[in-house]
């Protein structure tokens, strides 16, 4: 700590005035890089940050070596009251407030950083800025391609989330691999309430993401296959009440042998045994596969039997959630993907799904299953026929 920041720290104005006119620095930075104004809005110390501006000469937008302003250091802080001081002493609210990583965080990304009980203060933050024309960078990206609002989603900062929102932050803001405010919701430890705010405020939940994680089954990321992906119940059943496809998240519960999901996903009325292209390292962990595609198209039936789950297969089965395909081919497809043999078990399964006689009943429901196809809009081709209920709920998979 310089001399002059001492003087300051012990509020002797009058030394700290002396130092100045022998040629002590007001902007100054430490050891830890930091200078006195950052250091009283670190500490909420407003008549010391008032006098460092109006009497000693310190600059009020002064960075330090990484782009760190007094402005950013309150608001990291959530430190209300020196931040308005700060804004009424002419601090730049639209200055980007670090240089660190990520890159290019504005005021409002600093506060959307606060956790646990600096949320409400966060909060505060937020108004504070926006009174001061902070609205305008509200959906300002950093590095990364995060708005404030994302931010504060990874950090379960419902309350600064809400203000965001309420000023006008774009709830569907995507980073810049696609990744969505919703599914760095889901992401989260305690995901629901705030999934539940970014709905309720208008958030797509059906946008996706091309994933950049071998491990993951699919290309393609929604927020349902991320929430499948945790095993999140009552989050899984969330986002499927308010519309999302089952079948976006049917694939990585078969992956993961979630019995309990994948009964709630096909029995959901939007789910499709559908193809999907799949990622063929995330789907044999490791094991030999021989394709000419390198992300080949598979039913839910196919994965479940590269996976080796005939418990999950038999579940498919038994509930005629196959494609066209299943019985034609997938004993072939199957065998084919894996030239150094199949998983245990799946051999005696695929001989007994070729070999057993079928019912006339579930010939021709997979012959209508398939002639209605697995578009979106099949639950609506359902609905508009002219048979029973009960047929209609076994076309939809729901009984």
């Amino acid at each position: 700590m310089t001399s002059f920041m001492l003087a300051v720290n012990r509020r002797s104005f009058d030394n700290a005035r002396l130092l100045v006119e022998a040629g002590a620095d007001a902007d100054a930075v430490d050891e830890l890089d930091v200078t006195a104004l950052m250091l009283a809005a670190a500490n909420n110390e407003t008549d010391v940050i008032r006098e460092l501006v109006t009497h000693l000469g310190a600059e009020v937008n002064r960075e330090n070596s990484i782009g760190l302003t007094a402005l950013g250091v309150a608001a990291a802080c959530c430190n209300v009251v020196s931040l308005k001081e700060l804004l009424e002493l002419g601090a730049d609210v639209k200055k980007i407030c670090s240089q660190s990583s990520p890159v290019g965080e504005s005021v409002l990304h600093v506060c959307s950083r606060c956790r646990g009980q600096d949320t409400m203060e966060s909060a505060k933050c937020v108004e504070v800025l926006i009174s001061y024309g902070a609205g305008d960078i509200i959906n300002k990206l950093d590095s990364l391609g995060r708005s404030p609002l994302a931010r504060a989603a990874m950090n379960e900062n419902f309350e600064c989330a809400s203000a965001l929102i309420k000023y006008g932050a774009d709830v569907d803001a995507q980073d810049h691999q696609g990744k969505s405010v919703l599914m760095y919701a889901v992401e989260t430890r305690d995901p629901l309430p705030i999934v539940t705010l970014l709905v309720n405020s208008g958030a797509q939940s059906h946008k996706r993401m091309v994933s950049t994680d071998t491990s993951d089954l699919t290309r393609y990321s929604t927020a349902l296959t991320l929430a499948v992906k945790k095993g999140h119940t009552a989050l899984v059943k969330y986002l499927l009440s308010c519309g999302c496809r089952a079948s976006h998240g049917v694939h990585t519960a078969v992956f993961q042998g979630r019995t309990e999901l994948i009964d709630l996903l096909i029995t959901s009325g939007s789910a499709c045994p559908e193809k999907v292209r799949i990622n063929p390292p995330a789907l044999l962990g490791g094991r030999q596969l021989h394709v000419s595609d390198m992300c080949p198209q598979l039913s839910p039936l196919a994965t479940a039997l590269l996976c080796g789950q005939t418990g999950t297969a038999r579940l498919l089965v038994d509930n005629f959630f196959l494609t066209s395909d299943d019985l034609l081919t997938v004993v072939s497809d199957v065998t084919s993907l894996c030239p150094s043999g199949l998983p245990a078990g799946v051999g005696e399964f695929m001989s007994q799904l070729t070999n057993q006689p079928r019912s006339l009943l579930f010939l021709a429901f997979l012959c209508v299953s398939c002639r209605l196809g697995f578009e979106p809009d099949r639950k609506e081709k359902v609905e508009s026929l002219a048979v029973p209920t009960l047929l209609k709920r076994k076309l939809l998979f729901q009984s």
